[in-house]
């Protein structure tokens, strides 16, 4: 009988996770941070809520059956190009040599981070997360990095709608319009849970004041304010996925309030199916139509 391995083994693993909807300024402020040499932060994961109940299922396989299948997830994800990895098997053979006391998903998830940073030179001892889809999976990363910290980048509904259907993200309005609101309302249930782990920042706040917001952030994450991390642009083109996907065009741009308004111009509010509760989270969120 095989042993049943642990989500965790009580690591001492600090990492933080950028959440809230897509389109809301979260990989602009992944820009701003990583412009610091004390945090990095890959290209979107996307699978780590389905590797937590993968690593739950098949638990009981032998270990280094394991590392190879949650490897694999990484590695045969559509996205996982942006990562510019040839390859992970020298991760795989290593992980599967790891003392039994660290044979966790929290040292295979750490593990593949720190395997990336080392491959591309990056000097950033702290590893953060910019993946909106983990917005759906904060109770299960949560269990993973119980010491782990989130900050809810929030935007105006009407532009992030406005914004993801424009970038091709989304088909109409109405579909974004429902990632947006579940967006919200997940990070706001996990903050209510975890107060001390969250902390929420508002676009228009970010654009407007960044010294500001950075500086809040900076606090929540124990990191060192530097004005320059806001105003240097140099560190854009190496992040992965910025020279890849088009709808982080944007990310190559000085910081601009020019975005704020862009939906509430364009979208006839009125034609929405989900209007009622589009405009009772905005009023819920301070944003006044």
């Amino acid at each position: 009988m095989f042993t049943k391995y642990r989500i965790n083994n009580n690591e001492n693993l600090n990492p933080f996770f950028i959440i809230g909807s897509g389109r809301s300024g979260n990989t602009l402020l992944r820009r701003i941070l990583v412009s610091g040499d004390e945090v990095f932060i890959p290209p979107e994961t996307y699978i780590l809520g389905e590797i937590f109940y993968k690593f739950k299922k098949y638990n009981n396989m032998p270990w280094d059956d394991l590392v190879k299948f949650i490897y694999a997830q990484f590695e045969y994800h559509p996205e996982f190009y942006t990562f510019e990895l040839d390859s992970l098997n020298k991760l795989v053979k290593k992980m599967e040599i790891i003392e039994e006391n660290k044979r966790t998903l929290a040292n295979l998830i750490n593990e593949f981070y720190y395997f990336y940073a080392k491959k591309h030179n990056i000097k950033g001892k702290q590893w953060g997360d910019k993946t909106p889809y983990n917005t759906f999976y904060l109770f299960e990363i949560k269990k993973v990095f119980p010491n782990a910290k989130f900050i809810h980048i929030i935007r105006n509904g009407l532009d992030v709608v406005y914004s993801y259907v424009n970038a091709g993200l989304y088909k109409n309005y109405d579909e974004a319009s429902i990632r947006w609101i579940d967006s919200i309302k997940l990070a706001k249930k996990f903050g209510k849970n975890y107060p001390e782990s969250y902390l929420e920042i508002y676009y228009e706040e970010l654009v407007k004041s960044p010294e500001k917001v950075l500086k809040e952030v900076c606090d929540f994450l124990n990191l060192t304010f530097d004005k320059k991390m806001i105003y240097e642009n140099k560190i854009a083109k190496n992040l992965g996925d910025t020279d890849k996907l088009e709808h982080h065009k944007n990310i190559f741009n000085p910081i601009t309030t020019n975005s704020i308004g862009k939906g509430v111009k364009n979208i006839n509010i009125e034609k929405l199916k989900h209007k009622q509760k589009l405009l009772k989270t905005l009023d819920l969120l301070g944003y006044k139509i």
